[in-house]
């Protein structure tokens, strides 16, 4: 009974450390290239590792365009505008994540630094090629425009 109180109280911490660095990513538009083709943003965001904390960026800014939208960037609308959660799971796994045939350059600023809550956070700069992306979204029915 005992293992499994402590089974039960690591599995609910280390899926409570990944909701935290999920949540507090903070996503913003740096600029988009005069042919809107490419989108530069800078994304923050926290992961348990530091060797994590770039990879959690990237994946961070697909998530927010996705799910939110970004203030700057398509009016601020969310990219998801027809739900398909198998979609979206496939496209945000974490081995070989396909938004990555997405991103056209990573430079994450400086080290990872670590939080007081025990966390490395990491600022990161994302180049995306957003008409291949845009494309590809209203191809597979995820966005309308």
């Amino acid at each position: 009974m005992k293992h499994i109180k402590s089974i039960l109280s690591l599995a609910i911490l280390l899926f409570g450390s990944n909701l935290i660095w999920a949540q507090s990513a903070s996503t913003s538009l740096l600029e988009i290239s005069p042919d809107g083709k490419m989108a530069l943003f800078a994304v923050e965001a926290s992961a348990p590792k530091a060797a994590d904390a770039t990879q959690a960026a990237v994946k961070s800014l697909f998530i927010t365009l996705l799910d939110e939208g970004i203030e700057g960037f398509l009016q601020g609308e969310k990219l998801m505008q027809n739900p398909n959660a198998k979609w979206k799971e496939n496209f945000l796994k974490d081995k070989n994540p396909p938004y990555m045939t997405y991103v056209k350059g990573i430079q994450t600023e400086g080290e990872p630094t670590r939080t007081t809550v025990g966390d490395y956070k990491a600022t990161v700069l994302v180049r995306v090629n957003v008409e291949f992306l845009f494309r590809q979204l209203k191809a597979y029915g995820i966005m309308n425009k």
